[in-house]
């Protein structure tokens, strides 16, 4: 229909000997529309039928065929003879047979003219999102909702296809299966504890997973959310609610340093019967962060890294190089600072480069000689950290211990060399994944998934590839709670590497873990909605010229 009311109103111009220019002026429009019009690419309202037919002096016969044409039911008063009413019946018949999409689209376009301006880009988003949704709901799936997807009939894809090209249909139809999936409900099978945990992540979940990823800022924080959290404490919260705070507080701190010192010391005592004190090392490795936000807070950070009752072996090494981090870090300030810093300041840094040295020789006695060689390592490639090369030849030599600690502290220091030397490190993490029958050894690669998404930013493609795989297998770990850390960055992994996302839902959207498809939902949503917009754009569905000017579009996974 849009190419025949486009060659009509081409001829009615042509035959009109008028110029193009003239005939938009009086018909009220811009000469650049008028050219869409007759290039098919814009569809016009019957207000601008009708104006048109004005300009160009047509009958009222002619009147009626161009708003038959543009899919208009002409007005009666245009239908006064015989002819006049052959003509739009035949052509009422031709509109009866146009594509239904069609007609909504000039409803659409309609309902444009009637929006007010200032509304018109919040309603452009939402006309988006219907059409995306129904094109793939109509169109790509037969009619079926994303949320009552069958699970019985995905079907696995295989490793080798991972990263395999599809066409745009499969793309989405595999993003189509794999929202269904992550919506199918927990299995009824799940303990009380597990839906005390879906419970208690659907509440603060969205609030903590804008944190990791970087999507809060002082704009949209609520200053209450520290002061809530601590009374969640207090109340009682499953484990993994702790963890997840716990991960959360080096963003937290950008945000609100008080918050975060009561949360951090709430914590810092924290003991579970099956993880330990797990949440209490969290804590320790989140202090730098605290220091670098607020170098008044050294006397809250000492307090916490005093050795408690209870701290185990991986405490006492998170302490031992958070001390070495902090004491670099505190030096440097005393060092490039002017003259003007508060004697305050200054006597509570050198207070802690004393207390602080003082614990790490505290650490080293307390412990048997197993420990204490480990904690003695930590402190060596501790003071190799300027010479990056030789750091990386005793990381090597370490991960060839047969000592268990030995190799995690080497694993530990790998994320500390990543940046200076990323593909010999990355290769080494892919060695050991597969290969590290001790969980506690692989977790600390967990813990440099920051670092590794700073990798996935590299222009260098073999550093990306590896640095995919390297996820990968931490997306493929037998231990839930590397699982979990992946899924933690699955929303920053949206905003750096859309193709890549794909893969790793792909690996992970039918986790037996509940929490971690908890996780994934909102971002599966989100990677849908771009392809979906993407589409109805490209296919014609919505239109991108706005105010003269033409949005580009790129396919979402464009590198």
């Amino acid at each position: 229909m849009g190419k025949q009311f486009a060659q009509l109103l081409q001829h009615y111009i042509e035959s009109s000997g008028v110029k193009r220019t003239h005939i938009a002026s009086v018909a009220g429009i811009s000469y650049n529309y008028l050219a869409r019009l007759v290039g098919g690419t814009r569809w016009p309202s019957d207000q601008v039928v009708c104006s048109l037919a004005q300009a160009l002096h047509l009958s009222r016969e002619q009147t009626a065929e161009l708003l038959a044409a543009a899919g208009f039911t002409p007005p009666a008063t245009l239908l006064i003879n015989s002819e006049a009413q052959q003509i739009s019946q035949t052509l009422a018949a031709s509109v009866e047979t146009t594509s239904r999409n069609d007609r909504l689209m000039q409803q659409i376009y309609r309902l444009t003219q009637e929006i007010p301006e200032k509304s018109l880009n919040p309603f452009f988003e939402e006309i988006r999102c219907f059409l995306g949704y129904a094109r793939y709901k109509y169109v790509l799936s037969g009619g079926i909702s994303p949320l009552e997807l069958d699970r019985n009939r995905s079907r696995k894809i295989p490793p080798e296809m991972l990263f395999a090209q599809h066409d745009d249909q499969a793309q989405l139809a595999i993003i189509a299966q794999i929202i269904g999936e992550l919506h199918t409900g927990p299995d009824e099978t799940m303990g009380r504890t597990q839906d005390l945990t879906e419970d208690t992540l659907s509440a603060i979940d969205h609030l903590i997973g804008n944190l990791l990823s970087g999507e809060m800022s002082t704009t949209n924080y609520h200053p209450q959310l520290a002061i809530q959290t601590l009374h969640m404490l207090h109340e009682g919260t499953p484990w993994e609610i702790r963890r997840r705070i716990a991960e959360a507080l080096p963003s937290l701190c950008c945000l609100d340093i008080a918050g975060s010192e009561q949360l951090m010391a709430a914590l810092r005592t924290d003991f579970d019967e099956r993880h330990g004190a797990d949440i209490r090392r969290r804590i320790i490795e989140a202090l730098p962060a605290l220091f670098d936000t607020r170098v008044e807070s050294l006397p809250t950070i000492l307090r916490l890294l005093y050795p408690r009752s209870d701290d185990d072996i991986y405490v006492a090494l998170a302490i031992v190089e958070t001390c070495g981090d902090i004491q670099v870090k505190a030096k440097y300030f005393l060092e490039h600072r002017d003259n003007r810093i508060a004697p305050d300041l200054e006597k509570s840094i050198q207070r802690f480069l004393s207390e602080s040295a003082r614990i790490q020789r505290q650490m080293l006695v307390e412990r048997d000689s197993i420990e204490q060689e480990s904690l003695q390592f930590s402190i060596a490639l501790h003071n190799l950290l300027p010479a990056p090369d030789t750091l990386l030849i005793s990381l090597q030599e370490g991960l060839q211990s047969e000592k268990k600690l030995i190799q995690l502290v080497a694993v530990r220091y790998l994320e500390r060399v990543l940046p200076l030397r990323p593909v010999e490190v990355l290769k080494l993490y892919q060695e050991l994944l597969p290969k590290m029958p001790e969980k506690n050894v692989r977790r600390p690669v967990a813990k440099a998934l920051p670092r590794l998404l700073q990798s996935l930013k590299e222009t260098s493609l073999a550093i990306r590839a590896l640095t995919r795989s390297v996820i990968l297998d931490l997306a493929n770990d037998p231990d839930v709670q590397i699982r979990r850390a992946v899924a933690d960055h699955a929303m920053q992994i949206f905003s750096i590497d859309r193709e890549f996302l794909l893969a790793l839902l792909r690996c992970m959207h039918d986790d037996a873990d509940q929490a971690i498809r908890h996780r994934l939902r909102p971002v599966s949503l989100r990677l849908a909605q771009v392809w979906l917009t993407w589409y109805a754009e490209t296919a014609g569905l919505v239109d991108t010229n706005r105010h003269g000017q033409t949005q580009v579009l790129k396919q979402p996974f464009e590198e």
